[in-house]
This record gives structure tokens, sequence and C-alpha cells, in this order.
């Protein structure tokens, strides 16, 4: 994967959480919506996927703001949950269209658990996240394919 496309898809992460949240600050509660199928094409591929990502890359993606990226990013408008626990969200589309995201490892029907260890359940989480993208050394994304955990990350470089 060119090293861009491993900074977009850094930033699109992170706004996983921000493009549901409604506007209340507490957790949306709904009816859980039907599991999407998994893909039929998708490849094989290991448990925890690496690379890099440069900081200018990633700061010049985060300079766009937030809302520029909501738009490429869309998820279930309920979060996932588990024993009435929140469990994550569940991506529909992830850059529709765009060539340089095939290959980035999220795929519609993946349900982003964490990011950098820290929970995406509410904007004000979303938020702090955003921000601490900025001095993070590395960028982990926890989620589940088909209910198999997996493990994307980056390491930033200066």
């Amino acid at each position: 994967m060119p090293p861009w496309a491993a900074s977009v898809v850094a930033a699109a992460l992170l706004l996983v959480g921000a493009s549901a949240c409604g506007p209340a600050p507490g957790p949306i509660v709904g009816p859980e919506p039907p599991p999407l199928p998994p893909p039929t094409s998708a490849p094989a591929s290991a448990p925890t996927r690496r690379g890099e990502i440069t900081r200018a890359e990633l700061n010049a993606f985060l300079d766009r703001g937030m809302p520029a990226f909501i738009h490429d990013v869309v998820v279930d408008r309920y979060p996932r949950r588990r024993a009435a626990r929140f469990r994550g969200w569940r991506i529909v589309e992830f850059f529709p269209g765009d060539a340089r995201f095939a290959g980035a490892g999220i795929q519609p029907g993946d349900v982003v658990v964490r990011v950098n260890g820290r929970p995406i359940e509410r904007p004000d989480q979303f938020v702090q996240l955003w921000s601490a993208m900025r001095r993070a050394a590395e960028l982990t994304v926890e989620l589940e394919r088909a209910g198999t955990p997996r493990q994307l990350r980056w390491r930033i470089v200066d």
C-alpha cells in the first residue's frame, strides 16, 4: 500500500465514531441492524496487518478537518453492542469509488472496536483521539470481521 493511502486510512478510522454519533453526548441506543454478509471477494489476510505512515502525511490529512473526512465514511446509525455493552461501529461504506482505499484493510461489514487502545463510542472520545493522533507514535485499529478479531497497525515515522 502506498504511504499516502495509509495516512488517509488512519484519518478515516479516527472519524468512524464521529460520523455515527448524533448530537447527544451519550451512547445511542437502538435496535441492532442485521449483519452484512462477509465480502465474497475478500482476500485472506493475517489477523495483524502492519505498515508505516509519515507524520507529515498524517498531519496534512488531519489538517483537512473532521467534516471533510466524515463525508466519505459511513457507519451504521446505531453502534454494535454485545450483552448491552458497546462493541464498535460497523462500516457501511469506506471511501466508496476511491481506488486509493481498496487495499487499506477496511471493508464494509467490519466493526471498528478501538483505535489506539481507546474506545470511540462517544463524540468526546473521538475528539480526544483525533487530537492525540498528532503526537502518537503508532496507529492501531482493532476491528472484527465476520466475528474474527483483527488488528491494523501503522508506525508513524517523523
